[in-house]
């Protein structure tokens, strides 16, 4: 049988190196060019490859309509409306879709694949939410943007694609995860 016991310890080469050798610095990440190009790329390899998937399916049956939805702060973001063209007079159903992102990155024209085959699949009217991002916009403010599209939607019934009655359901994907996870919650405590 092999006797590992003695390799718990540090060689001495190595000590001897990492004396004689200091650490090379660690670039920073954090800092707001890196950040800013971080986004940039991160955005545009998932505007196409969304693009590159909505190229591969027919997009005819859905209605889309973009809208700015107000905030609480006098400001305002953006919404993008799917709308099954064949959709049931009846359906009330509304999913509000949250892109994820680390609270960083995400459009709306990066989840237009995502959105389409939920309204397609699902024959609802899906409405895309695109809240703001940090570093620009701290916690809490994509918290309180998913409530204002939330309440600007439910304000909203009968208009801009979205059904005159309404069985609000929310969902998203990682930091879109989160945001839906709070509207509910908060639903529930209001």
């Amino acid at each position: 049988m092999a006797d590992f016991s003695h390799y718990g310890y540090l060689a001495e080469e190595w000590t001897s190196y990492v004396r004689q050798h200091a650490p090379l610095p660690l670039p920073r990440y954090d800092s707001p060019e890196i950040m800013a190009a971080s986004r940039r790329i991160t955005n545009a390899a998932r505007l196409n490859a969304s693009r590159s998937m909505m190229e591969e399916r027919s997009t005819e049956n859905i209605q889309t309509q973009t809208v700015a939805t107000p905030t609480n702060d006098f400001q305002e973001i953006s919404a993008r409306i799917y709308r099954p063209r064949e959709s049931h007079p009846s359906s009330k159903a509304v999913l509000v879709y949250f892109h994820g992102g680390g609270f960083l990155t995400g459009t709306l024209g990066s989840e237009d694949s995502t959105c389409f085959q939920l309204a397609q699949a699902c024959g609802i009217v899906v409405v895309s939410v695109n809240y703001r991002h940090t570093p620009e916009w701290t916690c809490p403010v994509p918290f309180q943007d998913v409530w204002d599209a939330r309440n600007w939607i439910l304000q909203n019934q009968g208009q801009h694609l979205l059904p005159s009655k309404i069985d609000l359901y929310v969902g998203g994907i990682s930091s879109g995860a989160c945001l839906a996870a709070s509207v509910v919650i908060r639903e529930r405590l209001v």
